[in-house]
């Protein structure tokens, strides 16, 4: 039996049309793609922090405060929190007994409450040796008054706390506050 080449042609295509088909189907019906699934989850807004750090020369400071949302008339404890996040001993070097201060101030950088403001510290010099993993937490309440004794307005406000050590000066963390009624 011969066979023309046009006819050979044919039957050829035709078993490849055939195979290909065989594909799709076992791919679609029997062997479907996993399809992945997304669940869509609903936003839920990020409820400011209640504190923040800073790290500096390996000493992280942190200034920690329960809520960043009060009523008036409360009084709010505020921690400020030096560690050693290095390998080594750190020192750190202070020029009065004061090793910290804690300042309140409203957004238009006015001071409104000094946590020193009626304190005395002994004028000399001292030196405290961290060592790594080693944490100091200094601990102060406010109760929501001013300077001159009177409680504060509701409203937004700053908290800001500082290290005196030398190696560490100027180096503030700030949180936002407000006291509402």
């Amino acid at each position: 039996m011969v066979v023309s080449n046009r006819k050979l042609l044919f039957l050829l295509l035709a078993i490849l049309v055939g195979a290909f088909l065989c594909l799709v189907i076992v791919r679609l019906v029997i062997a479907p793609p996993a399809r992945e699934t997304q669940k869509v989850l609903p936003v839920v807004p990020t409820p400011p922090k209640n504190y923040k750090f800073i790290e500096v020369r390996e000493i992280k400071i942190t200034l920690e405060i329960p809520k960043t949302e009060v009523k008036t008339g409360r009084a709010i404890s505020i921690k400020l929190i030096l560690e050693n996040i290095g390998d080594a001993p750190k020192k750190l070097s202070f020029s009065s007994g004061q090793k910290f201060d804690v300042v309140v101030d409203d957004f238009r950088e006015k001071e409104i409450w000094r946590w020193s403001a009626d304190k005395v510290f002994t004028m000399m010099l001292q030196e405290d040796v961290f060592g790594p993993g080693q944490r100091e937490v200094y601990a102060v309440s406010w109760n929501q008054r001013d300077l001159q004794g009177r409680l504060v307005p509701v409203g937004e406000y700053r908290i800001k706390g500082e290290s005196m050590a030398r190696e560490l000066r100027g180096s503030v963390v700030a949180l936002d506050l407000k006291i509402t009624d």
